[in-house]
């Protein structure tokens, strides 16, 4: 798991970071919808022909999100390997070339 510092360090750098945050926008809303709709509209909610469905689509979408999270978390330990391995080639470039 990685930690806050790296995380940071991935939405600075990562030019990819911006579309997964915009993923989990869009799900994030899409799932307060959903939520507001039930809850706060059960008027509209229960007169609808698609009620059924939007008891799926709320858990559907936390399954969704809970994937867009894993996939971000993959992506900030790849990040975070690669550019330690990055930098431990540089650093042992430096001493060789010090040699």
């Amino acid at each position: 798991m990685p930690s806050l510092s790296q995380i940071v360090r991935y939405f600075k750098e990562a030019p990819e970071s911006r579309g997964i945050y915009k993923y989990f926008l869009i799900a994030i809303t899409v799932e307060l919808g959903l939520v507001y709709y039930v809850v706060y509209e059960p008027a509209i909610y229960l007169e609808s022909r698609s009620r059924h469905l939007t008891q799926y689509a709320v858990w559907l979408n936390l399954i969704v999100m809970l994937w867009i999270v894993f996939l971000f978390l993959k992506k900030v330990s790849e990040y975070s390997r690669e550019r330690e391995a990055l930098k431990q080639q540089q650093t042992f470039r430096t001493k060789f070339d010090q040699k």
